[in-house]
């Protein structure tokens, strides 16, 4: 069988289709992504069979080289399955498929279906999702909703268990991407700030940012006095830095967090605010409310309904004598700081200090986070995939 995966955009969407393009390669059949130049730059060697790079879909002649390569593809390559893995690019080439009677579909990782992906769904009658609570939640909606997992590459699931610290140092990874950046490395510092002098000198961050603010981010460890840090602009090999890690701060997209599953690692959510229908913030919510992460909500500057659970974010051991005196010590910081990142940080510090005195929990957590991870996510899409039909064959929810 031939396959076409569409997707473009940022790594959300990529890593997904990349992820679902080994399982479908190691069955035998072939795969063609189709992307943007967004989404080119997350393709790696030996994944594809092919790559057709549409280019620049923001302009006016951009929707029109769309349209031309969407048809060339239906009418001469003819795939037997097309696929969607969100982005601006999936639309149009799926309508193509719909029209010229090829097999079709899409597959949503956040917990908010897309507007795209509701339209896509109404057309051929389901939809693949990557949470379970998905399902519930959209009972009412006028297609069926079958609940796959979100496609993870192959590299996070070999990931080892999370260690208990022997070198008494904490590895932190800070996946600041592009959205925000520039609010995680005001956090990390004053994050870092509320904490002693000795409980620096036990954390070692990799923190990766946008190109443009290496150097000043590197900076800003140079005088943390931390265990060691590494600031970069990129990483090729996410699942290497998951696997030396023992907590991770990042945003909360769909793919991320699905890694961070797979890889078994704690992790603290800090919800990009401006995302589409507020999406990573119940992303988020299923996750913390299983008890395998920590969230903050970037947008709360008085706490008043900060994060999900308060529960979620309480440090254990409450008798420990160097988490009492840093909860004194966060308190005095905190009676002139009603900022948003001031608020966050203060969060921030607190999970720090978990990870320094009581490591069990981030035990807990991540031992919580492999059991959540659906290992069997790309196989059962690609059950999904390869049975559907048609609008008219599909059953109720």
């Amino acid at each position: 069988m031939k396959f076409l995966l569409v997707a473009g955009g940022t790594g959300g969407h990529m890593f997904p289709a990349q992820a679902m393009a080994e399982f479908i390669k190691c069955r035998g059949h072939r795969v063609t992504l189709m992307t943007d130049d967004r989404g080119v730059r997350f393709v790696e060697d030996n994944v594809y069979d092919d790559v057709l790079n549409v280019g620049d879909i923001s302009s006016f002649l951009g929707v029109i080289r769309l349209l031309k390569e969407s048809l060339k593809m239906a009418v001469s390559n003819r795939p037997d399955v097309v696929w969607g893995f969100g982005g601006k690019i999936s639309a149009v080439p799926i309508v193509a498929a719909r029209i010229f009677g090829i097999k079709f579909g899409a597959h949503q990782s956040d917990f908010i279906i897309g507007r795209a992906n509701r339209a896509i769904a109404r057309i051929c009658g389901s939809l693949a999702v990557g949470y379970r609570e998905s399902v519930e939640h959209y009972k009412e909606c006028k297609f069926r909703i079958v609940y796959t997992g979100t496609p993870v590459r192959k590299c996070f699931w070999s990931i080892p268990r999370v260690k208990r610290l022997s070198d008494d140092v904490i590895n932190v990874l800070v996946t600041g991407g592009s959205q925000g950046a520039k609010f995680w490395q005001n956090a990390m510092r004053e994050a870092l700030l509320l904490l002693s002098n000795s409980e620096r000198r036990r954390i070692a961050v990799t923190h990766q940012c946008r190109c443009d603010q290496v150097a000043e981010v590197r900076e800003i460890y140079e005088k943390m006095g931390l265990a060691g840090f590494f600031v970069t602009g990129f990483i090729r090999d996410m699942a290497s830095e998951f696997a030396k890690s023992h907590v991770i701060f990042s945003r909360a997209g769909a793919s991320t967090i699905s890694e961070i599953m797979a890889s078994g690692r704690a992790a603290f959510f800090v919800p990009y605010p401006f995302a589409a229908d507020n999406h990573q913030y119940f992303n988020a919510k299923v996750i913390v409310d299983a008890g395998a992460a920590w969230m903050c909500c970037e947008k709360d500057t008085d706490g008043s309904d900060f994060g999900v659970r308060n529960e979620a974010m309480r440090l254990s051991g409450a008798g420990c004598d160097a988490v009492n005196n840093f909860h004194q010590r966060a308190l005095l910081e905190r009676e002139n700081q009603n900022d948003q990142i001031s608020y966050c940080a203060s969060q921030m510090a607190r999970v720090l200090t978990t990870c320094l005195y009581e490591f069990d929990e981030v035990i807990a957590m991540s031992d919580n986070a492999k059991s959540i991870a659906c290992e069997s996510s790309a196989e059962l899409l690609f059950s999904f995939m390869t049975e559907y039909e048609s609008k008219t064959n599909v059953s109720e929810k």
